[in-house]
């Protein structure tokens, strides 16, 4: 499986030329020449390398420098080592031998590193450097293999000679090469790897002490005490800081080496009477130097890597504290931005339902629950003014409207309930200083708002709760200032208080229509017959199909008290179809008795206005294998007022399916000719108003009069509604009335109760041979 991390390709050589290239070719150049050269005389001074840095030079000539110039410093160096060997007369052989060998560790070396050190080769953190050090000992120890080997050395010296190769060309590697990484880039160094000047002043006076110290004693190791400050520095200091260093040291070290101050080997070190000649001679040219330099290299290493990893995980960890920090604060500001936005009207920036139960809430609290009052204020006339400025205009006047009322109402909080219903909620000792300062608030409103240039009369009409009287809670008492608001618009009033009855009672009628399907199911809903008397023949020419509700609980309920509600609520179409569905029924079942009557079923002006509501009344009479003609539809004139293409077009429908179209209480409204002309009717129904006071007021009796004679006019039946004495009877059949409806003849009766009526009616009309009228004054 791979990881998800992908290593870097095996290359010889960097792409490209990147910022941190390394120094130009010829500073690598002058380090490999003098690096040779301080080979050559050390083998001159002490007869053995005590340590071989040209290799380290030219492996950080690879690893840092593009593939021309590093080819550039390669060809030089390589002439350089050449002409190194040619001057001491090596052989040619051995001459090959050695360029084959420096040249291949380090090409090999250049590709472990590049491999498995990183692409930017930073050598600052533990585990890179480790790997470092494992990608540099195996191509020397193969090179120091191969390189003893071939000199063939007696068996006696071998492993103390491949060790000595090892050493020395490995810890020139390890010097040479991490130091030239770190001095020669030319990167800017992060915040974590800053130096504070106090801890530059600690390592440089460290330094000069250790050094001074040390270069002190007598055969001190120079080199030794060269590396151990001079790493620590390089891999902390900048690098002019290091570089500055660097001379210091060589400085001071250079004094003591010349002076004659050389390494320290087994053979000066032994104790006194120690059988010097009996040690085996290699060790008088391994030099105990190279324990001192890998025991330097490893302390200053490790001193350098834990500075540096300190200071990254400092600097790691400030940075994620950083970022915390300003994560919970952007989290915060989110937050009271959300929590803002949630409890603010977006238009107008004022509290909306949500901020207003906050801050209520709170006053509650603060109060002990008492001396809180909220009230509901409604801008009237809404949709008007919002029509003729606009939405945006119309925003601006609620936010003026708002301010105004914070200005005569201070320590008060203002919010948006809703598009037109703006909220105050106020502290007061009583329910009387809150409806004072309410009225007071209002009179901000006598000068109209000025918009742009437009000026708008704003009006208020003003809900208002408190508590305890009426809530206790922030939510239920702004709710029940908003009901307050309702009544005061119910009753007409520009200021309300809550009323409990009230609510009550409205919430009473909302049931009542749950109640009502209820009803429609389990049979508390009943259809009422009133017969209809022809007053021609004296006989029951049809009936009257009124609906009745017998409650479980309440008792009979008026048709008054839950048909508006069905018509507000949407619920008066299916009433409708019920009562139509009931009425065929009930016909059915009449007519299988013998009784052949005509149904007249009443049609709201909800119902009348609805698309298809023909076609749905046509489908129902065919389920049933009804007769539309033995079906009278009947209707006001208001309901065609409504809607009349709608209705009129509903009409033509029914009209044309064969049904009776009747215009049932005709005078108590906007009677209109036009309309009366316009709808397709059968029959006229004369109000009862001008029934019941038909024998004792003249006008009443010229206005049925005239009404029965228009009605035959446009060859209508005329029917009298409301008749309730024998007098009004017969002069109703004098008149030439075509049929009589009321408590006279009978109250609406249960389908059952109905056959005794229909075979003998309980009343005949009289046709007097004066009718007692009285003249008409001028």
């Amino acid at each position: 499986m791979m990881s998800g991390k992908r290593r870097p390709k095996w290359r010889l050589f960097r792409d490209g030329a990147p910022a941190d290239g390394g120094a130009p070719a010829w500073v690598y150049v002058l380090l490999f020449t003098a690096s040779i050269a301080l080979a050559h005389w050390s083998v001159e001074r002490w007869h053995a390398v005590l340590l071989w840095p040209a290799n380290g030079v030219l492996l950080a000539a690879l690893l840092q420098l593009d593939k021309r110039r590093a080819l550039a410093v390669l060809g030089a160096c390589l002439v350089i080592n050449i002409a190194g060997n040619a001057l001491r007369a090596d052989p040619p052989h051995m001459l090959v031998l050695n360029v084959v060998l420096n040249f291949g560790e380090v090409a090999l070396a250049a590709l472990l590193a590049r491999r498995y050190c990183g692409a930017t080769l930073d050598l600052r953190r533990p585990m890179r450097l480790a790997r470092f050090a494992a990608c540099i000992a195996a191509p020397v120890a193969l090179s120091a293999l191969i390189g003893v080997t071939a000199r063939m050395d007696p068996p006696e010296v071998f492993a103390l000679d491949l060790c000595y190769w090892f050493g020395v060309e490995t810890l020139g590697f390890l010097v040479t090469t991490p130091t030239l990484l770190l001095l020669l880039a030319r990167r800017e160094r992060s915040a974590g790897e800053a130096v504070s000047p106090r801890e530059k002043a600690v390592l440089m006076a460290a330094l000069v002490a250790v050094t001074a110290a040390v270069f002190a004693q007598t055969y001190a190791p120079v080199l030794f005490l060269v590396f151990l400050p001079l790493l620590a520095i390089a891999f902390r200091l900048p690098p002019h800081w290091a570089a500055v260093s660097v001379v210091v040291v060589a400085l001071i070290g250079g004094a003591f080496s010349f002076s004659g101050m050389g390494p320290i080997t087994l053979s000066n070190l032994a104790p006194v009477g120690w059988p010097v000649n009996d040690v085996v001679p290699a060790l008088n040219i391994l030099p105990v130097l190279h324990l001192f330099i890998s025991a330097a290299l490893i302390v200053a290493f490790s001193a350098s890597t834990i500075l540096t990893e300190r200071r990254r995980l400092e600097r790691r960890l400030e940075q994620r504290t950083a970022s915390a920090l300003a994560a919970r604060a952007s989290a915060q500001a989110a937050e009271r931005r959300v929590s803002h936005i949630a409890q603010h009207d977006p238009d107008t920036g004022l509290l909306n339902r949500l901020g207003l139960e906050s801050e209520v809430t709170g006053m509650l609290e603060a109060r002990y629950g008492r001396g809180v009052y909220v009230a509901a204020l409604g801008v009237d006339r809404f949709a008007s003014i919002r029509t003729a400025i606009g939405s945006p205009q119309t925003s601006l006047l609620i936010a003026e409207t708002a301010r105004r009322l914070a200005g005569r109402m201070p320590q008060t909080h203002v919010a948006r309930l809703s598009s037109a219903t703006l909220s105050v909620a106020m502290r007061a000792a009583n329910l009387e200083e809150a409806t004072q300062r309410l009225l007071q608030a209002r009179e901000a409103f006598l000068e109209a708002v000025a918009l742009g240039a437009s000026r708008v009369d704003v009006r208020l009409t003003v809900g208002l709760a408190g508590a305890p009287e009426h809530a206790y809670d922030a939510r239920s008492l702004i709710e029940r200032a908003q009901v307050a608001m309702a009544q005061a618009y119910a009753g007409k009033a520009s200021f309300a208080v809550y009323d409990a009855a009230a609510e009550r009672q409205a919430t009473s009628s909302l049931t009542l229509i749950s109640e009502l399907r209820d009803g429609l199911a389990n049979g508390a809903v009943w259809l009422a017959h009133q017969p209809k008397l022809d007053l021609h023949t004296n006989e029951v020419h049809g009936v009257e199909s009124l609906i009745r509700w017998s409650h479980i609980e309440k008792g009979p309920i008026g048709p008054d008290a839950f048909i508006p509600l069905s018509e507000e609520t949407g619920f008066i179409s299916p009433l409708t179809d019920w009562v139509f569905d009931r009425a065929l029924v009930e016909q059915a079942s009449l007519a299988q008795a013998g009784h052949a009557l005509n149904f007249g079923v009443n049609i709201s002006a909800r119902s009348l206005c609805e698309r298809g509501f023909a076609e749905r009344l046509i489908g129902m009479a065919a389920a049933r294998r009804a007769s539309p003609t033995g079906l009278t539809l009947e209707i006001t004139e208001t309901a065609v007022m409504a809607e009349p293409m709608l209705a009129l077009a509903n009409l033509e429908k029914l009209k044309a399916a064969g049904f009776m179209i009747a215009v049932d209480d005709y005078g108590a409204g906007m009677s209109s000719l036009s309309y009366l002309k316009r709808i397709p009717a059968d029959e006229l129904k004369i109000d009862a108003s001008f029934i019941r006071t038909l024998a004792e007021n003249n006008h009443d009796a010229v206005l049925v009069r005239s009404t029965i004679d228009l009605g035959h006019s446009l060859g209508l039946k005329v029917v009298a509604e409301g008749v309730e004495d024998q007098e009004t009877l017969d002069m109703l059949a004098l008149f030439g009335c075509d049929r009589a409806q009321g408590y006279l003849i009978a109250r609406p009766l249960p389908l059952l109760q109905l056959p005794p009526i229909v075979v003998s009616p309980p009343v005949r009309a009289q046709r007097p041979d004066q009718p007692k009228l009285v003249a008409v004054p001028a």
